[in-house]
């Protein structure tokens, strides 16, 4: 036992760093404070020849942190496109779409456009499924604000995000993460360190 100890535990691999390899104690990416494992993936005849100053790495971590870090943010930029094509939708269904389009606040369309027509509507079933439009149209503007405020904070708490995504969304990203098919998402950064 002792040398296989010797041969693959207590010995630093012999020549420089190679692309593949497995380097602890790096700066985490997403933070100046913490320290992460990384894959090298500057390339081979690169770092042979000197050809750069730095060592390229993508950080390795769990699933639950890149959520919490990066994935989740993706979510909830999704869920606001989504947010916004209902908003839409409900808002060319009360005919102000051509207002929202020019980039009047959803606010100001409720209050100088849709409460006061609101008002004026005499007939019962027409002012009720008007009702039912604007609770729409105030409910996708409420979510959107609400995506919004979460795509201001540094982390995104598990809770947090299980209540702005759908937990089926959620589910399945990571399957298409863990499947690598995820292509259409940026999953992590490339990140720099001198060696």
């Amino acid at each position: 036992m002792a040398w296989t100890e010797d041969a693959y535990f207590i010995k630093r691999p012999s020549g420089p760093p190679m692309q593949g390899d497995i380097w602890t104690n790096l700066p985490q990416p997403f933070e100046s404070s913490n320290l992460c494992t990384g894959v090298v993936i500057t390339p081979r005849c690169d770092l042979t020849h000197d050809k750069t100053p730095v060592v390229n790495y993508l950080p390795i971590m769990s699933l639950n942190e890149f959520m919490l870090v990066q994935g989740g943010f993706r979510l909830v930029e999704l869920e606001v496109r989504r947010g916004q094509e209902a908003l839409q939708h409900a808002a060319d269904l009360l005919g102000v779409i051509g207002v929202l389009d020019m980039g009047v606040p959803a606010t100001e369309i409720l209050k100088t456009l849709l409460e006061p027509r609101l008002r004026e509507e005499k007939d019962p079933k027409a002012r009720t499924r008007l009702e039912q439009a604007i609770a729409n149209f105030e409910g996708c503007r409420k979510r959107i604000e609400e995506l919004e405020s979460c795509l201001q904070l540094s982390t995104l708490a598990g809770e947090r995000l299980v209540r702005s995504v759908p937990a089926k969304t959620i589910y399945k990203y990571k399957a298409d993460i863990a499947r690598n098919t995820a292509g259409r998402f940026t999953l992590l950064a490339t990140v720099c360190a001198a060696y």
